[in-house]
């Protein structure tokens, strides 16, 4: 938290980030472990216009003494996650160090974070905080019709990689690269972006010296429509496209297979009762290990839609994803609809050449309420079927209904959701059924208690290691948590119980997160 003072005085914010793990995992039979990780961040505001920023993080473990009958080390690190220096004025910003850039869609560059995300990698198991920084040098500046990036510095290029993990590169390599964009007239903005990537790890897409290049157009198509300014809705196109080795005028923007390319669009359609969303995207042996290109799936904070979501393959996938929302005439209600259809195929790599064709598709919609009422529910569908993950059919329903206006200045919301998958085995399909329920209760400025059920009896879940024998019946997740903010500068979160992992996605970004049985504690503090 920050304090008001005057333009000439030292300003300085602090906050610290302590998660402690006191209990089983995925593969330890018997022995709970302790597990440690700790990050502070420093920002000091000498002057208006300049910040000087630390990073530090500290994980420790305490492991069984064997794992799969193989003796387990001890392993712990200390460090200096990020240090910058960055100096900001009307039109430029400039930052030496650690820093995060984007160039276009992230169809070439992109270096970001995931602010109080902490991930786990499964062998060995660490903890790290979510940061795919470039280390170097950026600047963004801006002037009348004009925007300008430049970058430079080393990338992440293994973002599944702790850092400091023995014998694993996390960071090399060098990027070069910059954007460009200019507002030719009113309601039509051109540009494009270029990237030299050096030295990038094996294994990747770029392993030496390769140059690429994107060109974008954003345009407010109304505006070059007599008298659309005067039309009662709004109509956005952005469109990019990339290449390796790229020449603009020589080839075109070619989409062929064997030509590395990434293609995307967006097209929004806007007016006064709701919106309408077109995506594309076809990118082909384009994984470049520092970029991140738009997903286009639908991301949703329900916990069984969440875990099944599909995981973008940008060495070869081409789809799209249609997003439809609409307020609901009075006399139905005055509550919203919206719906959701996202689609893609992909094919699998083998000896160079492109074949074993695999499809992912979803249907999702959602009806929901008046929100001024007290009561508010959203019921919600989706079917589907991921061919990328063999699931030939996953089809979810689901309740959310929440209550803001009780004594106490109480607050009551419940999750329920209800997931059918099949899953494609040897010579058989295989289904199972998923049951989810989280409930809570939460008071303004004080704090939040829930409970978490969840039932599975999918095979790939069925077996605890904690038995010793195989089991059979459906296996139970039960757990409760609590959120307690102490006072404005202080937060508690507590977990207690047994946890299902699996993919969680957050802002675009999905990864895999363990599973986990035990105390979790969380404590954030602001200064």
């Amino acid at each position: 938290m920050a304090v008001p003072v005057r333009a000439d005085e030292l300003r300085v914010e602090m906050s610290n980030l302590l998660e402690l793990q006191i209990g089983r995992d995925f593969a330890n039979e018997d022995e709970d472990r302790r597990r440690f990780f700790g990050q502070f961040l420093l920002d000091v505001y000498p002057t208006r216009d300049l910040r000087l920023g630390l990073r530090v993080e500290r994980f420790a473990d305490s492991p069984p003494p064997e794992l799969f009958g193989n003796p387990v080390a001890e392993y712990e690190y200390d460090r200096l996650a990020q240090r910058f220096v960055e100096w900001s004025s009307r039109h430029a910003r400039f930052r030496v160090g650690n820093g995060y850039a984007i160039l276009g869609h992230g169809l070439l560059f992109r270096a970001f974070e995931l602010p109080g995300v902490v991930r786990q990698t499964q062998f060995p198991i660490v903890s790290y905080a979510e940061s795919r920084d470039l280390d170097g040098v950026t600047l963004d500046a801006w002037y009348g019709p004009l925007e300008l990036t430049l970058l430079h510095g080393t990338p992440v290029i293994a973002p599944d990689v702790a850092p400091e993990q023995p014998n694993q590169v996390r960071r090399a390599g060098s990027v070069t690269g910059g954007r460009a964009m200019l507002e030719v007239v009113e309601g039509l903005r051109v540009g494009g972006s270029v990237l030299h990537a050096d030295g990038l790890e094996a294994g990747l897409a770029t392993s030496r010296a390769e140059e690429f290049g994107a060109v974008e157009v954003d345009v407010d198509l109304l505006r070059f429509v007599p008298g659309g300014d005067d039309l009662p809705f709004f109509l956005r196109t952005v469109v990019e496209y990339a290449g390796r080795s790229w020449q603009p005028f020589d080839g075109g923007l070619r989409t062929a297979t064997g030509v590395p390319h990434a293609l995307y669009s967006n097209t929004q359609i806007g007016w006064d009762t709701g919106a309408l969303g077109i995506e594309t995207k076809d990118y082909h042996q384009f994984r470049l290990g520092v970029n991140d290109p738009p997903t286009l799936v639908p991301e949703f904070t329900h916990r069984l839609l969440n875990r099944t979501t599909h995981v973008l393959d940008p060495l070869d996938e081409k789809g799209h994803q249609i997003t439809l929302g609409q307020r609901l005439p009075d006399w139905i209600g005055r509550g919203s609809i919206e719906a959701v259809y996202a689609q893609s195929e992909g094919r699998l790599e083998v000896l160079g050449e492109y074949r074993d064709p695999r499809e992912y598709e979803q249907f999702f919609v959602a009806l929901e309420s008046d929100p001024s009422r007290s009561v508010r529910v959203r019921v919600y569908f989706s079917d589907g079927h991921d061919e990328f993950e063999g699931l030939e059919e996953i089809r979810t329903v689901g309740l959310l209904a929440s209550s803001r206006r009780l004594p106490h200045d109480l607050a009551v919301e419940l999750d329920v959701g209800h997931q059918v998958r099949e899953r494609r085995g040897v010579g058989e399909v295989v289904r199972s059924d998923d049951i989810a329920v989280v409930a809570s209760v939460s008071r303004a400025s004080l704090g939040t208690v829930g409970l978490l059920w969840e039932r599975t009896d999918d095979p790939l879940f069925l077996d605890d290691p904690s038995l010793a024998e195989d089991e059979s019946r459906a296996r139970d997740f039960v757990g409760g948590t609590l959120s307690w903010r102490v006072d404005q500068n202080h937060d508690v979160l507590a977990f207690y119980g047994e946890r299902r992992g699996g993919v969680a996605c957050t802002s675009g970004t999905c990864y895999f997160v363990p599973d986990f049985e035990g105390l979790e504690l969380r404590v954030l503090s602001r200064f």
